[in-house]
């Protein structure tokens, strides 16, 4: 994130200026000329959503699978969807009480 110096001397954050706004994505909200968010076009940001998820799902076994969600406009990663498998969560539930 970027520091800009306003007209009166104050500072403020580059993506609360106006010049911030006028760029932003209509159906998600996000800029992507300002803020550096992931995105769908660039190959290095596919590898890194990858490599997050693998470590997701290596992390948590109860988790079945993770769907990350691009906006249809500006590419920019908006959330990850996590299917949750029930049958372990049970399971080890289970195993608990006993």
């Amino acid at each position: 994130m970027g520091v800009v110096k306003r007209k009166n001397g104050s500072y403020a954050l580059e993506h609360n200026t106006t010049k911030a706004r006028k760029g932003d994505c209509e159906e998600c909200g996000e800029n992507p000329g300002v803020r550096k968010a992931l995105n769908k076009k660039r190959p290095v940001d596919i590898e890194s959503v990858k490599g997050h998820i693998e470590e997701h799902l290596s992390f948590f076994s109860t988790h079945k699978s993770v769907k990350p969600i691009w906006c249809k406009t500006c590419s920019c990663l908006i959330k990850y969807e996590v299917e949750i498998d029930y049958d372990k969560m049970d399971k080890r539930d289970w195993k608990r009480d006993v």
